[in-house]
């Protein structure tokens, strides 16, 4: 029925504005019925004394119609009970003895002879109606109205006459005074009445509160959607194939902090995106090349372009050095998606450093004098443990090495050097080539991300992959590695893995196996002790 995030809103929110407003007049009601109650027995009991002359009134005409004399008292008495019934309120006067009423000044209904029920089980009731009075409501047999009343005792004198005096008079005292219950009364409103009469007042007010809180439910839900619907252009875009999308982030709400992982995410995909097409760029360039001198000589090969044993071998050595070429470099691709996916089992085992990285340089010491490069070795803690795989580390440090050593220019140098930082054991690779540009740093431990983008060695190694793949083994160690470089300044390498003590190491052949940096090992790992010490130059 709403399809828009913006009109659902709305709608809510004059939905919960009506509610609030109907409960608020339910008890504005409920309170106003109180206090109206309250407030008549107040107005009833200030009105009490308007009555008071009519009660007089009526008990001298009482005493005096024996003799004939209550014609005087007549038209005053008709003139009070006027008087009474204009200003709202009811007098009945009831005999204490029977309850009976003797006198009604309502002109709609006539009590008269009706018995009164007042309620005196009350140990106070006899104290009440003789002082300030009994109050309560009632609804006389035959009326169809309820009325507040106040019940009060009166004992007022009367004056006696001549005409009373004989054998059948009453004793004086009787003559002197009598003793009777007053009811003041009158309508109790009730609810309905309340909202007859508020009626004028309640209507205007609540269209008006109705209209303001649709104008505000307006307001909040555009400040609610409009973040959202940008969302949802922005998404729509991305889908389109635009990854350029970045919105203004307003305020520090869940919506701004849902607009930021939305920017942040909007970069990722684009970043991600751009690698893809490097990635599809350079390995369609890297796969290029062999697949092209494969091509030609195996063409040559068929066309009878080459004739000889010589030309033969030579054809067939070339074919087979370049599918090589293409078989390291999709191992090394399949082998940094392994790392990146967790899915590769390492053999964790405590490893004397030093000892690999020596073997490490060592072997590697042909490529270095093939290239014009000096490598060299500075081991300031020899006996550095590390839990780790020893196959996998060494690849890592060997592609590190290798790629010091291909960017280095001849005649410069390429130290690996070892030491500590607090419990942990650090490696650093350094070179003195030409560095690497600050805005390039971010991006150079990237798959197939290259500085030079013409540069290309023949061993196919040159690819961008080398630092991906040792970034991925350091990680899964626990590890982490970082580089630090400036133009004409070389480029240093820092890898940091956590650090075995010496004594109480796991016994060889009894290690733990890894899967990838998403797993945990089997069993807790040694706590490390604390060892430092500035890296000094020694021979391997």
């Amino acid at each position: 029925m709403f399809r828009t995030l913006r009109t659902k809103l709305i709608v809510s929110y004059a939905g919960v504005a009506v509610l609030c407003l109907l409960l608020a007049l339910v008890v504005a009601l409920a309170l106003a019925r109180d206090y109206a109650q309250t407030m008549g027995f107040r107005t009833l009991a200030q009105k009490k004394a308007l009555a008071e002359p009519y009660i007089r009134l009526v008990l001298t005409d009482q005493l005096v119609r024996g003799a004939r004399r209550g014609v005087a008292v007549r038209p005053a008495l008709e003139a009070a009970r006027e008087a009474i019934r204009n200003s709202g309120m009811r007098v009945l006067i009831v005999d204490p003895a029977t309850m009976t009423v003797e006198e009604d000044t309502s002109r709609l209904y006539d009590a008269r002879g009706k018995r009164f029920p007042i309620d005196d089980s009350d140990p106070d009731f006899q104290q009440k109606i003789e002082s300030e009075g009994v109050f309560g409501s009632i609804q006389l047999p035959g009326e169809d109205m309820r009325f507040q009343y106040i019940a009060q005792r009166f004992t007022l004198p009367a004056r006696g006459t001549q005409s009373q005096q004989g054998a059948n008079a009453p004793p004086p005292q009787a003559l002197q005074q009598r003793q009777l219950i007053v009811v003041f009364a009158q309508p109790q409103r009730g609810l309905g009445d309340l909202l007859q009469e508020a009626r004028g007042n309640i209507l205007p007010a609540v269209a008006v509160a109705l209209l303001v809180a649709l104008m505000a439910g307006y307001l909040l839900a555009r400040s609610i959607s409009r973040p959202i619907t940008r969302l949802v252009q922005a998404s729509a875009a991305m889908a389109r194939g635009d990854y350029s999308q970045q919105l203004q982030v307003e305020g520090q709400d869940e919506i701004a902090t849902l607009t930021r992982e939305f920017n942040h995410m909007a970069a990722e995909v684009a970043r991600a995106h751009q690698m893809e097409r490097d990635f599809i760029a350079n390995i369609s360039h890297d796969l290029k090349t062999p697949l092209t001198s494969i091509q030609g000589f195996s063409q040559a090969m068929l066309d009878g372009a080459v004739q000889d044993e010589a030309g033969y071998k030579q054809a067939a050595a070339i074919i087979n050095e370049e599918a090589q070429r293409m078989s390291r470099l999709v191992s090394q691709l399949l082998n940094l998606s392994r790392l990146q996916s967790g899915l590769v089992s390492m053999e964790m085992h405590p490893v004397q450093l030093a000892e690999l990285l020596g073997r490490l340089v060592l072997a590697m010491q042909p490529q270095a004098q093939s290239a014009g490069v000096a490598l060299l070795a500075r081991f300031s803690v020899p006996g550095a443990i590390v839990l780790a795989d020893p196959d996998r580390l060494k690849e890592a440090f060997s592609n590190l090495i290798d790629n010091a050593l291909k960017y280095t220019p001849r005649g410069g140098n390429v130290t690996v050097e070892l030491g500590t930082t607090g419990p942990d054991v650090e490696v650093l690779v350094s070179d003195t080539g030409p560095g690497i540009p600050q805005q390039d740093l971010p991006r150079v431990m990237e798959r197939f991300y290259q500085v030079d983008k013409a540069r290309s060695s023949t061993d196919g190694r040159s690819v961008g992959l080398g630092l991906a793949i040792a970034r991925e083994i350091v990680l899964a160690h626990r590890g982490q590695i970082t580089i630090q470089s400036a133009q004409a300044q070389g480029t240093t390498v820092r890898v940091v893995l956590p650090g075995l003590p010496a004594a109480g190491t796991p016994p060889a052949g009894r290690g733990q196996r890894l899967f990838g940096r998403r797993s945990t090992p089997t069993t807790p790992l040694p706590a490390p002790t604390a060892t430092s010490g500035p890296l000094d130059s020694a021979a391997p």
